[in-house]
């Protein structure tokens, strides 16, 4: 599939995913109120961290092994499939041991009440997103997009069904959400499984040491990416409280959803490169223009309407959040900018800016929080945010141009002058 079908595909599916994300994210603010809204984002946010640290390492080398190798995709399969149950012993096992003890210990680390039926219920949603995670890397390493788009899609519509069920109950609470979250992820997880294929018997130990090699660098990378733009949660949890958080959660998530447009590029743009497609550079620059000019309006379009937006989508209470999202819009065009360049490198097998850019811009964005949420609240929380992205764009835009030789006139030209 050429980049602009596929840009097309990614972008109609990212977009109904969006809508109904949103509807979802609506509808649980107006469940679970500021506070409970504020629990959810801290449980959510680790989460995908321990899917982070436990799975992404297989995640990025499958995509990146499934492009360069496709035939090794059913090996690929086993090994995400024996890992994922290698987890479930390994977490149900410790849980059994000690989950009053390592509830006790996340509940202080992260200044929010994790019981113990909320510690097993994240075990088990990690476990799920591991295997759903590994069968989409296999089919974007195969550039098979419109199934890789099929599962979030499926994904969403299930969560939100489970979630109105949940509005309907007579106490909502966030466990109930977990569950429903879980029952999501297993089924979009197993129809992703079931895409890739049939599993290969055995999967060679070379393929193995590959994966863990190239994922290895790719997971490292995106931890500290993904702690970049939100360890800001945890800091806010701890330092403003639960209410405090579940306002700033709603500036948080209207920033991911911003920065959906270079992800969907990004996404698109990776197995392209992996292929040789972007030899001359020229693909991944044109991306990276239109990605910034579409930034620009975005962001200008919420500065006008965002106050309205959040007020009629979330509810009068979340209002608060307006102030921060637009503090760190200037943090996001150059971030969603920069994402295209860190694509082409990430295709390129990670190399070490990818590690040591986030983890700067995560140094000074947990920095500036200690310092600035004490004096200013929730704005001084997303004014450390965008200055941590600015940071990180900038390093990466520099390594992109030092990766490839493109010329500062080149990279910062506009589109109509490469026509």
């Amino acid at each position: 599939m050429n980049y602009i079908r596929g840009l097309s595909v990614t972008a109609l599916a990212t977009g109904l995913t969006f809508a109904l994300g949103l509807a979802n994210q609506a509808l649980l603010a107006r469940v679970l109120g500021d506070e409970g809204r504020g629990i959810l984002a801290a449980v959510a946010t680790t989460v995908l961290l321990a899917t982070l640290a436990l799975g992404e390492w297989l995640h990025r080398g499958s995509t990146y092994v499934a492009g360069h190798h496709p035939q090794r995709s059913s090996s690929l399969l086993t090994l995400t499939l024996v890992w994922a149950l290698f987890l479930a012993g390994a977490l149900a096992a410790g849980l059994s041991l000690g989950d009053d003890w390592l509830a006790g210990l996340i509940s202080s680390l992260t200044s929010t009440p994790f019981s113990r039926p909320i510690l097993w219920a994240t075990a088990l949603l990690t476990i799920l997103l591991v295997v759903q995670r590994g069968g989409q890397a296999i089919l974007l390493g195969q550039d098979r997009l419109r199934p890789y788009n099929a599962i979030p899609i499926l994904f969403i519509v299930a969560y939100l069904g489970g979630n109105l069920l949940v509005a309907h109950g007579a106490e909502p609470d966030v466990l109930q959400v977990l569950i429903a979250w879980c029952a999501a992820v297993a089924l979009s997880g197993a129809v992703a499984v079931n895409l890739c294929g049939r599993p290969a018997l055995v999967t060679p130990v070379p393929l193995l040491v590959e994966t863990a090699r190239v994922g290895g660098r790719g997971a490292v990378s995106a931890i500290l990416v993904f702690l970049m733009f939100r360890s800001v949660i945890y800091l806010v949890g701890a330092m403003m409280g639960l209410k405090a958080l579940g306002v700033f959660t709603i500036a948080v998530i209207m920033a991911e959803m911003i920065q959906r447009l270079p992800n969907i590029a990004g996404t698109v743009l990776l197995p392209k490169v992996m292929a040789g497609d972007d030899a001359d550079h020229e693909m991944s620059l044109r991306v990276g223009r239109i990605t910034l000019r579409m930034s620009v309006l975005i962001a200008l379009i919420v500065v006008l309407v965002g106050r309205f937006f959040i007020e009629v989508v979330f509810s009068l209470p979340f209002v608060g959040a307006y102030e921060p999202l637009c503090l760190m819009l200037p943090g996001l065009v150059a971030s969603g900018y920069a994402s295209i360049f860190n694509s082409k490198l990430a295709a390129n097998g990670y190399p070490p800016v990818t590690l040591w850019a986030p983890a700067l811009a995560l140094l000074v964005n947990v920095g500036l929080n200690l310092w600035l949420i004490p004096i200013w609240g929730l704005a001084g929380a997303a004014v450390a945010t965008s200055v941590a992205y600015i940071l990180w764009a900038t390093v990466i835009t520099f390594a992109y141009r030092q990766h490839t030789g493109v010329a500062w006139t080149r990279l910062l030209a506009t589109s109509a002058e490469h026509r």
